[in-house]
């Protein structure tokens, strides 16, 4: 009788990013609801929202435990002499994971551009509040500087949770 292998991955979720998320969400619907200003909802809310979205990637698929690209006393490290694809294979989703702030980026920029091109009307969306806030409306160099912004913080608040999370 043949063994039957567990091909299920395990799935891990972040708590805590989970719980930023949704705080994050909470401020942002606040934002887009209340506040009417030339600050805060232009360019704080494009801050936030980048943040929000690595909050969440981070929450449903979080760093490994043991991220053996930066760490020089890993077990499982990649020796020079595997093959190139092997290696790719095994390094992949660590790469994945520590650019993912870089990917929220795009993925933002990508949005922001579509928006030059007036998406919400061209998708008949154009009568919706709703869309029209979260798709937004209307390009500008400036709102890929706070998703930027946005980005850059998320990556530095990582680093240093992580830091301290090894030193103690």
């Amino acid at each position: 009788m043949k063994k039957r292998e567990n091909t299920e991955q395990n799935i891990r979720f972040n708590i805590p990013a989970l719980l930023c998320a949704a705080v994050l969400l909470l401020i942002e619907i606040g934002i887009a609801l209340f506040v009417h200003d030339r600050f805060v909802r232009p360019y704080g809310g494009d801050i936030l929202v980048t943040v929000l979205l690595c909050c969440l990637w981070r929450g449903f698929m979080p760093l490994p435990k043991r991220d053996y690209i930066h760490s020089h006393h890993a077990t499982n490290a990649v020796p020079l002499s595997v093959e190139r694809d092997a290696a790719l294979k095994t390094v992949s989703p660590s790469i994945v994971q520590r650019l993912m702030p870089l990917w929220v980026f795009l993925f933002a920029c990508f949005v922001e551009v579509l928006q030059a091109v007036d998406i919400v009307n061209l998708l008949g969306l154009g009568g919706s509040a709703f869309f029209r806030c979260v798709i937004g409306t209307s390009f500008s160099f400036v709102d890929i500087l706070c998703y930027a912004v946005g980005c850059i913080g998320f990556t530095i608040a990582e680093i240093a949770v992580l830091r301290w999370k090894q030193s103690h």
